[in-house]
């Protein structure tokens, strides 16, 4: 006789991913083919705002069918945040810059603030869809914690390839690839250590802010270049910690 754990039916979390990398592809094909408005250029935000909306109450949608959970009843807060603490102090340094370049082109402002909300809803999408749809499903199909990250990463790697559809040139699409590979590498052990989902949305959300900002406000080319340099060297650093505990602790990680 099947005991209750081995008779519950598999979470079908796949079709929910393949729905979000579906719908943004069209996003950006819309917003580069019918608005005639490139990925990554200063009017991109502006464009794709209504579009992310869309993405956003999406992945609320799946989240809620495939009951994830943003923060785990018994996770530290404190433990957390102090996983991706290095992104965070990181993070603040860099918004110095930004907000000098806005007192130097206060007529900016407007542009950052759509920056800013378009950014908070992809922190949230992605981080959601990648890092707790997939993890979380994966855990409770009794998927092994390391194959559930691998999976996660390289899915959220593979969700930047329909930038191509938004205008990117591919040798930049192969760019973005490989970093968001490493950073999903990162990402998803910690997701799996911490079980709260906040602290990477946060990261993810003033990541993306803070490179999207340089597009719409005069922020120091050097200085995005440098926060570049020392954020790859965080993932590779933090990110090998990550899955040297997650190793460690494989056999009590749970959804």
């Amino acid at each position: 006789m099947s005991t209750p754990a081995q008779s519950r039916p598999r979470q079908s979390w796949l079709p929910w991913v393949i729905g979000y990398i579906a719908i943004m592809g069209v996003g950006m094909a819309v917003t580069f083919h019918v608005f005639a408005v490139p990925y990554a250029t200063p009017y991109f935000a502006f464009t794709f705002l209504p579009w992310m909306v869309v993405v956003a109450g999406y992945t609320a949608f799946a989240a809620k069918k495939t009951r994830v959970r943003l923060t785990a009843e018994d996770s530290s807060a404190a433990a957390s945040y102090a996983w991706v603490s290095p992104w965070l102090l990181l993070e603040a340094f860099d918004l110095v810059g930004v907000a000098a370049a806005l007192y130097a082109d206060s007529e900016a402002l407007f542009s950052i603030a759509i920056v800013a909300i378009l950014t908070a809803l992809v922190g949230y999408a992605e981080e959601t869809m990648f890092r707790g749809v997939i993890l979380q499903g994966m855990l409770r199909n009794r998927s092994n914690p390391l194959l559930a990250a691998l999976v996660s990463a390289i899915l959220f790697s593979l969700l930047h390839a329909v930038n191509v559809l938004g205008g990117l040139p591919v040798a930049g699409v192969a760019v973005q690839l490989g970093h968001t590979l490493l950073f999903g590498l990162a990402m998803g052990p910690i997701a799996l250590l911490t079980r709260n989902l906040k602290p990477l949305i946060l990261a993810h959300a003033l990541w993306d802010f803070i490179l999207l900002s340089s597009l719409n406000a005069p922020v120091s080319p050097k200085l995005i270049a440098t926060m570049q340099s020392v954020e790859g060297a965080l993932i590779v650093v933090f990110g090998a910690i990550a899955w040297v505990v997650l190793w460690r602790k494989r056999a009590s990680v749970t959804a």
